[in-house]
């Protein structure tokens, strides 16, 4: 127990940095269910500082509801991840529960490592890096986990001045936009207007990735009823594509986590015309005979495929 009180004691997060209203974020409808997803987080996150065994770990955040789950299991891989680099023994924790326990959860853990590499400068200065050495094709979702971070938690620098981390490499960018994205659905409130509207301020560059981002969070962190969902195509522009591959990803991390649940369900069938096993088996079909890495990341080429596989449904429709 002293161990537990010590890792709460270095390592806990106060509860001001999870506050919506303190973070100047948005009312809106969804502003509860959001703020509820966050303080799911931080269970995930300090239940991981207490439980050392990562079978009983799993079990814990395995008894969260469905609809949250997944924000458990990030919040579990941030602890663990932020541990092995300012613990100086045993330092496997995060891959170990990533590749045993947690392995259906396998999204949230690499989110969860961007948003812990946020917090320690030396592995942030070079967090491209530290990405290098993840592995598999999921390895780009740390660098979202680290865009989610920084914006949350610094919003008018990354939002209002609209500023990037200039040391990523161009695609490093991206990926870090997909982040800021996802986390413009919780600090706008779940209110789509004003998401579309802070994406309309940014150069256009930035825009689809930011879709993207926001499409994921929209089908997977859900809003207040189906009229929030349905008001999105009204906003998205010529980003449609963006939008539906997102919800896909979200789509294949519920299904993935085994933990479904309606707003993802009726998220998919708004932004992607199909259910969300439909949308999520998009996501396997566009795996298949990836290239290897190179002048673009084989994720960025998984993306592609999938937008392109929206954009060919919307032509048939």
């Amino acid at each position: 127990m002293l161990g537990a009180k010590i890792r709460r004691l270095v390592l806990r997060i106060p509860p001001k940095e999870r506050d919506f209203e303190r973070l100047g974020f948005s009312e809106g409808l969804g502003r509860a269910k959001l703020q509820h997803a966050v303080d799911t987080f931080f269970h995930g996150y300090e239940t991981a500082l207490d439980e050392t065994d990562l079978a009983r770990l799993a079990a814990i955040l395995e008894r969260t509801d469905a609809d949250v789950q997944g924000f458990a299991y990030e919040g579990a891989g941030a602890a663990l991840a932020l541990m092995d680099h300012v613990i100086p023994w045993r330092g496997d924790r995060w891959r170990t529960f990533l590749e045993g326990p947690a392995a259906h959860h396998e999204p949230m853990l690499f989110a969860g490592a961007g948003i812990a590499f946020a917090h320690l400068p030396w592995v942030k200065k070079n967090i491209e890096t530290e990405m290098s050495k993840a592995p598999g094709l999921l390895k780009w979702v740390i660098l979202d986990g680290y865009g989610f971070h920084e914006c949350f938690a610094h919003w008018p620098r990354f939002v209002l001045q609209q500023e990037t981390d200039k040391k990523l490499s161009p695609y490093g960018r991206r990926a870090f936009d997909q982040g800021l994205g996802r986390c413009l659905w919780f600090g706008r409130g779940g209110d789509a207007a004003q998401v579309a509207q802070t994406i309309a301020a940014f150069p256009e560059s930035r825009r689809a990735d930011l879709w993207s981002g926001a499409g994921m969070a929209i089908a997977y962190a859900g809003a207040i009823d189906r009229k929030v969902i349905e008001a999105v195509p009204k906003f998205w522009g010529p980003y449609g594509p963006q939008v539906a591959q997102g919800a896909a990803f979200a789509a294949k991390a519920r299904h993935l986590g085994r933990n479904p649940c309606a707003h993802t369900e009726m998220a998919c069938q708004v932004l992607c015309g199909l259910t969300a096993d439909e949308t999520a088996r998009i996501v396997d079909e566009a795996m298949e005979n990836l290239p290897p890495d190179g002048a673009e990341p084989a994720y960025e080429v998984w993306r592609c495929r999938i937008q392109a596989s929206f954009v060919r449904r919307a032509a048939h429709v």
